[in-house]
């Protein structure tokens, strides 16, 4: 329903099927099968490896197949049949998780068939969908292996946590948690323990050891997920430190990306992180710099890569680092903390967007969504606390404690989207919580609830 008629309402006149990473999840398959190279970027020998191959080999898979005309649509039909599937998987794995609890399972799967953060992601060609499936398909065969433990099982929880990385980098930490999960499981032998482990690494092994093998032979370089800079030519290491710098107290890089090459005034930034004189004159020769001979920023000033001049990358690079080491000297617990806080709050409680001019319908409908957003995971906070004795449920607790703490504390550059695994798995635990209280009130209201027991 959202690709026939609320999908273009909802992109407006852009594409429906492609945002702003679509073109190197495309670029890169369609480079390997016209030129023979595995590259979104031929000219940029990193870009080599800037995408790990899971979304663009199924990206690819329905271009060989429907053609150059007809794959983006293809996509879109496969990735609204995979969130399908996602809803079904939320039923088993609420199934499997709470099974005392009447209903748990049924409100799990109708939660995520209305989740609107998901379903606004099921036509565009971008990692999102394919990620929320993998990563329920991942928790689902971890339930599968404590109730039947069998070696198939054990290798296939492997292979899912492979595909996994392979589709978005961090989530390889599938597979720290899965052989964490395994070695709690009481067994009657240590050695039982192990060889289970043992199964699950050669599973991951075997899908995701020719990447980095790849990287090597073809290419002469052990990289064993991505570059920190991921190949773009306007992510070079000028970009990188000024982000790094950025990040010690802002979450809104875009707004003073702008600032360093729009306005051009070191006075601009704030008072408490140029405070110095030092400081001011350095950030002057910064912003000079980055304006003239910053790689990084003549991409994205000018949206080519022809640069004329010699790039002065390291000493931008060199610059950012100087500002950011002497803000973290006086502001030590701001920068460890200020920007993480700030993100957390943004991914629990978003209460505003990023508009000069006054909200319309579809922004007041977009916070409203952002509120019910909070609510459900308020109840997700209360079933934890409810199932906190329920082992089963820990490995779903453990990726979403990390996912949201890698985002908010390490990463910095929060996206909503960055979270919809996530959040797929804390609506599971919602409604664990809301049938859990569902229960309780109308146990106690029942007649008779509070009557002695009859003697026996």
């Amino acid at each position: 329903m959202f690709w026939q008629f609320g999908a273009t309402y909802f992109y407006g006149q852009g594409s429906i099927y492609t945002n702003g990473d679509s073109h190197s999840y495309v670029q890169s398959f369609l480079n390997l099968w016209y030129h023979g190279r595995y590259s979104f970027d031929l000219l940029e020998p990193m870009a080599s490896f800037g995408r790990t191959p899971g979304y663009p080999f199924f990206v690819g898979l329905h271009f060989l197949v429907f053609g150059p005309n007809y794959f983006q649509p293809a996509v879109a039909v496969s990735q609204i049949l995979l969130d399908t599937a996602s809803i079904g998987l939320c039923f088993l794995i609420g199934r499997q998780l709470f099974p005392q609890l009447r209903g748990a399972a049924l409100l799990a799967a109708l939660l995520y068939a209305c989740y609107p953060f998901a379903i606004v992601w099921v036509t565009i060609l971008g990692t999102e969908t394919l990620g929320i499936f993998v990563v329920l398909l991942w928790a689902n065969q971890l339930l599968i292996t404590r109730r039947n433990p069998r070696v198939l099982h054990f290798l296939g929880l492997g292979l899912i946590a492979a595909l996994a990385l392979l589709v978005r980098a961090y989530l390889g930490i599938l597979l720290p948690i899965s052989l964490l999960f395994i070695f709690l499981v009481p067994v009657e032998a240590a050695q039982l323990r192990f060889r289970r482990m043992l199964l699950v690494g050669a599973g991951f092994l075997a899908l995701y050891s020719w990447w980095p093998v790849r990287n090597l032979v073809f290419h002469q370089q052990l990289i064993l997920i991505k570059p920190a800079t991921a190949g773009y030519p306007d992510m070079k290491d000028d970009m990188v430190g000024f982000l790094d710098w950025v990040h010690l107290w802002s979450n809104d890089n875009t707004y003073w990306l702008h600032e360093l090459m729009e306005v051009q005034q070191a006075d601009r930034f704030p008072a408490h992180v140029i405070s110095t004189p030092a400081d001011r004159q350095l950030l002057r020769t910064i912003i000079q710099q980055a304006n003239t001979c910053g790689s990084s920023f003549y991409v994205r000033r000018h949206l080519r890569n022809d640069l004329q001049t010699t790039n002065c990358n390291a000493a931008l690079k060199a610059g950012f680092d100087t500002l950011a080491a002497r803000y973290r000297h006086r502001h030590p617990w701001r920068a460890a903390l200020e920007v993480p806080l700030q993100n957390v709050g943004k991914s629990l409680f978003k209460h505003q967007l990023k508009r000069e001019a006054e909200l319309g319908f579809a922004d007041r409908l977009t916070l409203a969504l952002f509120g019910m957003r909070s609510l459900l995971l308020a109840f997700a906070a209360v079933g934890a606390w409810q199932q906190r004795h329920n082992r089963r449920m820990w490995p779903l607790l453990l990726f979403g404690i990390f996912q949201y703490v890698y985002i908010c504390f390490f990463f910095r550059s929060l996206e909503m989207r960055y979270l919809l695994q996530a959040d797929a798995l804390s609506l599971i635990v919602t409604a664990a919580g809301i049938c859990g209280l569902f229960q309780t009130v109308f146990s106690r209201s029942a007649p008779g609830a509070d009557a002695p027991a009859a003697s026996a």
